[in-house]
């Protein structure tokens, strides 16, 4: 389980509900560029820009959600895994960032 009460089953399971829902964003944009009558210089800004936007908040959003509960690396198979990965953000980043996260 985690911080939250769910089990890994459920996360997986919306961890893929939300893929299904994310990957027909960039095929629907690339299709619609490529169904379009003419070449436009705004169309491929429009595109790029999109596909930037898109993928700059799909890897916050990914990042966010794997971010570990400092409070579940007390015991378990998985504290040395769960201590070497807050080293590791503790280093990059102060972990009060992190905190307003959770």
């Amino acid at each position: 389980m985690d911080a939250n009460g769910r089990t890994e089953a459920e996360v997986a399971a919306k961890a893929i509900a939300w893929a299904g829902r994310l990957v027909p964003i960039p095929l629907a944009v690339t299709l619609a560029a490529w169904l379009a009558a003419t070449s436009a210089p705004w169309l491929s800004l429009v595109i790029v820009a999109g596909l930037l936007a898109f993928s700059s908040v799909f890897a916050v959003n990914s990042s966010i959600h794997f971010l570990p509960d400092p409070g579940l690396c007390q015991g378990g198979p998985r504290r040395p895994r769960c201590e070497a990965l807050l080293q590791g953000l503790s280093q990059s980043a102060p972990m009060e960032q992190f905190e307003m996260i959770a």
